[in-house]
């Protein structure tokens, strides 16, 4: 395998403060009991509450951005520079006791591949975003767990959901349906509305599995991850912008709440790279799947208060029970050898 990227505090005293970043990626997947994987530890419900806070903020600060600056592809770019120009700043520097980190070509190619689900899935959910409501992408998004549940039992030696998971996955779907025929733009635009959400539905599931394909086969620090991951999109993402005609000069710097919103969605898209890899470190695919929709709960309840005509009562109401159903699954265990 590649090299050993990992991540150490030179002070003891630091222990306790840098455990998270001495957590190998790779032993998140270990040879845990099935009750052992069940459970919720502390680090892993702090990831989560991260994770989910970074989530739900960068999906509400990146409609509102959208509206600024007309650049889809260019904003994610931006964003995808500036998390790695400080990941790569922070590890040169050993802020916090990081070290720096080193590039290995055996797993810059798998995270070539991964880079490239990466960069379609967050361009396709920017065009959603514009094209479409947020409770449309959330519903997509909450029906993702559907198809990585089957991908974590044939690629990761997941037993199948329990009768509990399978029932919630199945209410989503139900909620799915329900929240379709609430939604005008369905009814006008028929099943074109929706390419891009779809787009975007398929890139994810498709990242999640292969993200945890990743982190089982290389053992790198988180640092290394995010970096790997930002720094290999953002020139595909920028000539992806390019080519679709997007002018760098849509990004104005005398747009003083398009370059704040910017702004924020850089450190905000910053700390969903180290969350979100830490969270996805210790749990499977489809509960760390699940976790990125159910903490839409937020996201609904800011994006009403925003945008309180963006969607009709029973549009909500579906909204909700997807997200409410994606809220009961349960993580399956590793199958015994």
């Amino acid at each position: 395998g590649g090299p050993q990227l990992s991540i150490h505090s030179r002070n003891p005293s630091r222990k306790a403060a840098m455990a998270l970043a001495k957590e190998p990626l790779a032993q998140a997947e270990g040879l845990s009991s099935p009750k052992s994987e069940s459970a919720v530890s502390k680090p892993m419900a702090l990831s989560i509450a991260l994770y989910s806070l970074a989530s739900s903020s960068m999906l509400l600060v990146n409609k509102a951005l959208v509206q600024h600056v007309a650049s889809h592809g260019l904003v994610v770019a931006v964003q995808l520079l500036f998390t790695s120009i400080t990941v790569y700043l922070a590890t040169s520097w050993r802020c916090f006791g990081l070290e720096p980190v080193v590039w290995s070509w055996n797993v810059v190619k798998l995270y070539l591949i991964y880079t490239g689900l990466f960069v379609s899935g967050v361009y396709a959910n920017m065009r959603a975003l514009a094209g479409t409501n947020v409770e449309t992408v959330i519903v997509f998004r909450s029906c993702t767990p559907l198809a990585v549940a089957g991908l974590d039992y044939y690629f990761m030696g997941r037993e199948l959901p329990t009768y509990r998971s399978a029932t919630a996955l199945m209410l989503l779907v139900i909620g799915s349906f329900a929240y379709v025929e609430t939604d005008q733009e369905f009814h006008m635009s028929g099943l074109s509305a929706y390419f891009w959400v779809m787009l975007y539905f398929v890139c994810i599931v498709a990242q999640m599995t292969l993200g945890k394909v990743i982190l089982h086969d290389k053992s790198v620090s988180i640092s290394a991850a995010v970096l790997y991951n930002n720094a290999l999109a953002f020139f595909p993402m920028l000539c992806f912008s390019l080519a679709l005609g997007e002018d760098p000069r849509s990004i104005k710097t005398d747009n003083q709440t398009g370059m704040i919103l910017l702004f924020v969605s850089c450190l905000t898209g910053t700390l969903i790279g180290y969350c979100g890899w830490w969270c996805r470190s210790l749990m499977s695919a489809t509960a760390y799947t699940v976790v990125g929709v159910s903490n839409k709960f937020i996201t609904i309840a800011v994006n009403r208060l925003l945008w309180p005509s963006s969607t009709g009562l029973g549009g909500l109401l579906a909204v909700v029970f997807c997200v409410f159903a994606s809220s009961m699954y349960r993580q399956a265990p590793l199958r015994n050898k």
